[in-house]
């Protein structure tokens, strides 16, 4: 299960493409969505049916968030839109999605920020940049995590550990080994004494207490106590969770809504969840029924109508019926890898 094994990259950017949460459903309403797909090492896009829309000639290319998607030409990145016309010239080291209008890209070893024009807004000067939410990003400066407005003006000076964003009014984070939450003026409003916190979610925060994990609310009151040794972040109201070494998903009072009976779970996308099931990947609806039982090693959150799939050694795209829609060629063992890493 990707979130609590507990591992802060999930703080970075990078990984925040990869959970299900937030900002990064990967919709875009009212249109069609686009996937990347990969073609004798290059990179291009097809539609839910398979077909292609952008022909590969990427190094490559991730996800559309907000009508825009990085792209990597001549080792340098930047964004195209939906037509595969590039709109920000590649000039960057790296470059992260759009949020709140701005993007963080890397110039000379520095992070600062961009808008959809391309003009730089907050210009590269950080060690670390995170992406904008609640009108405040995380930045590392000397070592030390703060926070920065959408104007570069620090806003909370830096003294955490582990960059973190803020959600619900409130961040999570770090202070001397024990997490507690701030609000936007710094100030401590949930004291730090937990093992290890998350970003609030639909009015609840992820907490770790003595190596088990529950949920508390905005005024710090425990509402699930710490028991699981697994726990995602809720999402529509459910969250999967782990005990006695069996997933199973909860309701914000700690009910059990779908009985711990997996090997692994996910949080729900699109109206169903992966799950696995006596050794095979199955997609459940949110009353525990099966929907689609598969023989892939690895499956994806659905985004949109398809979710991405690995098997031997290629991958590939499924729709909701469990058809192929797309598959790659064979590939290395590092190269898949290294794509799944970044899309599951």
């Amino acid at each position: 299960m990707q979130i609590v094994k507990v591992r802060f990259v999930f703080f970075t950017i990078c990984a925040m493409l990869c959970i299900s949460g937030l900002v990064f459903s990967q919709k875009e309403k009212g249109k069609i969505k686009l996937y990347p797909v990969v073609v004798k090492g290059k990179w291009g896009y097809i539609d839910n049916k398979g077909k292609t829309v952008i022909k590969p000639q990427f190094e490559s290319a991730g996800y559309y968030i907000d009508s825009l998607a990085v792209v990597k030409i001549n080792n340098k990145y930047g964004f195209i839109d939906r037509m595969g016309n590039v709109v920000i010239k590649p000039i960057y080291e790296l470059a992260y999605y759009f949020s709140n209008g701005l993007a963080a890209v890397k110039v000379n070893d520095k992070w600062g920020y961009i808008n959809k024009k391309g003009e730089e807004v907050i210009t590269p000067k950080f060690e670390y940049t995170n992406f904008f939410n609640d009108s405040l990003a995380a930045v590392i400066i000397g070592g030390k995590c703060g926070y920065i407005d959408e104007n570069g003006n620090i806003i909370i000076v830096p003294e955490y550990k582990n960059p973190t964003y803020f959600s619900e009014g409130l961040a999570p984070v770090d202070s001397l080994g024990k997490y507690g939450y701030i609000n936007k003026r710094g100030v401590f409003i949930i004291n730090p004494v937990f093992d290890f916190a998350l970003p609030f979610t639909e009015g609840l925060g992820l907490i770790k207490v003595d190596n088990r994990y529950g949920f508390i609310n905005t005024i710090g009151k425990i509402v699930v106590m710490p028991q699981y040794e697994i726990a995602n972040s809720f999402k529509d109201g459910v969250a999967a969770v782990k005990v006695s070494e069996k997933y199973g998903y909860t309701d914000k009072e700690g009910r059990y809504i779908i009985q711990p009976q997996y090997e692994d779970a996910y949080n729900f996308s699109e109206g169903l969840a992966r799950v696995k099931y006596k050794t095979r990947w199955c997609y459940i609806d949110v009353n525990g029924f099966i929907r689609l039982t598969t023989n892939y090693d690895v499956v994806s959150d659905y985004l949109g109508e398809v979710a991405m799939v690995r098997f031997k050694d290629r991958i590939g795209y499924i729709n909701k019926q469990g058809k192929l829609i797309w598959k790659s060629e064979k590939m290395k063992s590092d190269d898949l890898d290294s794509i799944l890493r970044d899309c599951l």
